[in-house]
């Protein structure tokens, strides 16, 4: 082979920059993509946030919002925790891998917050349901004793319509 000498400096230098362009943009996109996952998260956590804090007015939207709050703590927040194990996993693996942005790291922290706020949030619409629970009970005895006088009156009525 003394007249032929294979150089494959540059094709490995080419084929090293390629590897490294497709490993960043790899990365990206799963940053992207946990970052998307995050902020659905943190939107579910919202939505359970906001209607334990509402406070309802009529027994059907009372009756709703038990049931809502059944859901969440049977079904919704254990799919949240599900969600947000594999979402602990991806940012493992892309802090070990890339520098994260001061904003990702931000979304990072409000999934994290709002974790730690689901047990409050249960615990004051447990304490909502309970007061509203009882206020719309006593409205309704309220309701049926007024009811039951008026019935009384008409009662009244009929006897000193039937005298005569």
């Amino acid at each position: 082979m003394g007249m032929l000498e294979v150089s494959c400096k540059d094709l490995l230098r080419s084929l090293a920059k390629r590897a490294e362009a497709l490993c960043n943009k790899l990365l990206a996109k799963m940053s992207k993509d946990h970052l998307d996952m995050n902020r659905k998260i943190v939107a579910e956590y919202q939505e359970i946030g906001d209607r334990s804090m509402s406070t309802p007015q009529t027994t059907d939207e009372l009756m709703e919002m038990k049931a809502f709050m059944r859901e969440v703590e049977t079904k919704k927040l254990v799919d949240l925790n599900a969600k947000v194990d594999k979402m602990k996993e991806r940012l493992k693996f892309l802090v070990e891998f890339t520098q994260l942005a001061p904003s990702e790291v931000r979304q990072n922290r409000e999934v994290f917050l709002w974790l730690q706020r689901v047990p409050r949030f249960l615990s004051e619409s447990e304490q909502i349901l309970g007061n509203t629970t009882r206020d719309q009970e006593n409205a309704l005895k309220i309701r049926r004793d007024r009811f039951n006088d008026e019935l009384q009156t008409y009662n009244k009525q009929l006897e000193e319509f039937s005298s005569f």
